[in-house]
C-alpha cells in the first residue's frame, strides 16, 4: 500500500469512527485532513520534480530528442504543480457534482460529500469517480442487506414516495431520515461504505 492509499485510509476510517460513535464528522477533523491532503500532494509533487531533475540533468537536450521521437513532451517543474493543482481541484470536485441532489434534497450529509470531496483531491480526479459509483455500489449493497434483515423493503419504497410527494406539493425540502421513521431502526453510515471503497482501491 503506497504513502496516498494509507492516508486515504486513515482519513476514512477516522471519519467512520467519529460518525459511528458521534452520529457526525466535525469541520476540524475534516479541516485538519484535507491540509494533510493539500501538504501530501505538494511533497509528492516535489518529489517528481527533483527525480526529473536527477535523471534529466539536460532537460532541453532530452525533451526535444523525446518530442521527436515519440510525439511526447517532458514537462516543466511548473507544469508538474499545475496538473497536481488541476487534478487535486478536479478531483475534490467531482463528489459535489456528483451527490449535489442527494445534498439539496437532504438525503445525504454535508460531512458525507465534505469527507469524499477531501479523499477527492487526494486520490485525484479518476479515482474520485471510481470513489463515488463504487461508494454508492456498496452503499446500495448494505441498504438492500438492511431491508432483507429488517423486513422492510415496501416500507421504504412508500417512505421515499411520501417524501417525493410532500416535497412536489409544498416545495419544501424536508430531512430526508425523521425519528420515528425506519430510518431511525435500520440506518446506514455512509461513512462505512466510504471506507469499504478506500480499501477496495487498495486492492
Amino acid at each position: 500500500m503506497n504513502g496516498m492509499m494509507m492516508l486515504a485510509v486513515l482519513i476514512a476510517a477516522g471519519a467512520m469512527i467519529q460518525d459511528l460513535k458521534y452520529r457526525r464528522i466535525s469541520n476540524k477533523y475534516l479541516l485538519i485532513c484535507l491540509a494533510a491532503v493539500v501538504c501530501f500532494r505538494f511533497v509528492a509533487a516535489g518529489r517528481v520534480i527533483r527525480l526529473m531533475r536527477m535523471w534529466l540533468p539536460d532537460a532541453v537536450v532530452i525533451e526535444e530528442a523525446v518530442r521527436k521521437a515519440f510525439g511526447l513532451q517532458i514537462p516543466s517543474g511548473g507544469n508538474v504543480i499545475w496538473m497536481t493543482v488541476r487534478d487535486a481541484a478536479e478531483g475534490g470536485m467531482i463528489p459535489l457534482l456528483l451527490l449535489g441532489v442527494l445534498f439539496y434534497f437532504r438525503m445525504i450529509g454535508g460531512a458525507d460529500i465534505k469527507l469524499l470531496m477531501v479523499l477527492g483531491t487526494l486520490l485525484g480526479a479518476g479515482k474520485s469517480f471510481t470513489c463515488v459509483w463504487r461508494t454508492v455500489l456498496f452503499g446500495a449493497v448494505l441498504s438492500a442487506g438492511i431491508m432483507a434483515a429488517h423486513r422492510s423493503g415496501s416500507e421504504r419504497f412508500r417512505y421515499f414516495g411520501d417524501y417525493i410527494s410532500r416535497y412536489l406539493a409544498t416545495g419544501e425540502r424536508e430531512h430526508y431520515r425523521r425519528a420515528g421513521s425506519w430510518s431511525s431502526a435500520a440506518n446506514i453510515h455512509l461513512t462505512v461504505p466510504i471506507l469499504m471503497t478506500v480499501l477496495s482501491l487498495c486492492i
